[in-house]
């Protein structure tokens, strides 16, 4: 789960400026003048997600896959 102390929109904000891919995402977006649509979209998402009851509070399930390889 993740976790965070603030409003899904918040939260877009810390993935923007702080996680990698998404800094990387949000570059090529500018590039292309589509920096607004991806703010909102992730916006979106994150509010579809969140499963908090808490006002400023956003929960959102986080699946990965991990693979491990025996040799």
């Amino acid at each position: 789960m993740l976790d965070f102390a603030g409003t899904p929109v918040e939260f877009v904000d810390v993935f923007r400026n702080y996680y990698g891919p998404t800094m990387n995402a949000f570059a090529a977006a500018e590039a292309n003048s589509k920096a607004p649509d991806l703010q909102a979209e992730l916006e979106e998402l994150f509010t579809a997600q969140n499963t908090s009851t808490t006002p400023k509070r956003t929960v959102i399930p986080a699946t990965f896959l991990k693979v491990t390889i025996d040799r």
